[in-house]
């Protein structure tokens, strides 16, 4: 049952090597190869507009971005099938998942602030990530990691899912 599942996992659920050594560990120049607003996953009911930034030699770095309520499958409920979508539809050649960057925008007038959230796997089959644990990361430990500019809206792309009756 997920209704009893935290919005947003605590921020010391981050990982002994998740920290700023291994973040400068990744860190390269790299360029933004996909934009799209409206990402959605193989038999997954969600959304969200994913980023991707890739050089020749690094490890590319996925951004992705929902709002919270709106879109289908939160990030967090979805992170291991979705970033295995992912890695499958824009990374099939490499060995690791992208490294992956979540934020979920609170609704408008929410008083709650909205994070950038890295996750790391724990370990990964092919095209399967799994073992997620969650840490935040300011946008300019982001920017700094793709060294390029990282949105951080939902893009004009947007297009909320229709209401159910």
């Amino acid at each position: 049952m997920t209704d009893d599942l935290p919005c947003d996992p605590p921020p010391e659920s981050a990982p002994p090597s998740g920290g700023q050594d291994e973040l400068g560990a990744l860190a390269a120049p790299r360029r933004l190869s996909v934009d799209d607003h409206m990402f959605t996953a193989p038999a997954l009911p969600g959304t969200f507009r994913l980023q991707l930034f890739t050089a020749p030699g690094a490890r590319p770095v996925a951004v992705v971005t929902q709002i919270a309520g709106a879109e289908g499958m939160s990030l967090m409920n979805g992170v291991e099938r979705f970033a295995g979508a992912v890695w499958e539809r824009h990374c099939p050649d490499q060995d690791l998942p992208p490294v992956w960057v979540e934020r979920q925008l609170e609704a408008q007038g929410a008083l709650r602030e909205s994070r950038f959230r890295r996750v790391v796997f724990a370990g990964a089959d092919r095209y399967r990530p799994h073992g997620p644990r969650w840490s935040v990361i300011t946008h300019e430990e982001l920017q700094d990691l793709v060294g390029a500019t990282v949105a951080t809206d939902r893009g004009t792309g947007y297009a909320p899912r229709a209401v159910e009756p």
